[in-house]
């Protein structure tokens, strides 16, 4: 990253969960959990790490989001996947 850039959001997920059995990402970040996989936890914090797995009870892929308090950015990602693993991303203004 430039030096004329600003960082908007960083988040290096070291933390542990609240409660380890419940999903609760925290520092803002939202999941479909609840209603797509029946509360069945999809999403869990190890290691500075954001591990997502699909759960059986879902009815669909997980979704894991931030709602953004700013636009016209620039999106830098870095991902780990297991042999075998799939990924899409996806960015939506659901404000529109």
């Amino acid at each position: 990253m430039g030096p004329d850039k600003t960082i908007l959001l960083f988040d290096d997920f070291e933390r542990d969960e609240p409660a380890p059995d419940k999903e609760m990402v925290g520092n803002g970040w939202e999941t479909d959990s609840k209603g797509r996989a029946g509360g069945k936890k999809q999403v869990d914090l190890d290691n500075g790490a954001l591990h997502v797995t699909l759960a059986a009870a879902a009815d669909r892929v997980v979704s894991v989001w931030h709602d953004p308090a700013y636009s016209n950015v620039l999106v830098e990602l870095r991902f780990q996947l297991a042999e075998g693993s799939d990924l899409a991303v996806h960015f939506a203004d659901m404000r529109r």
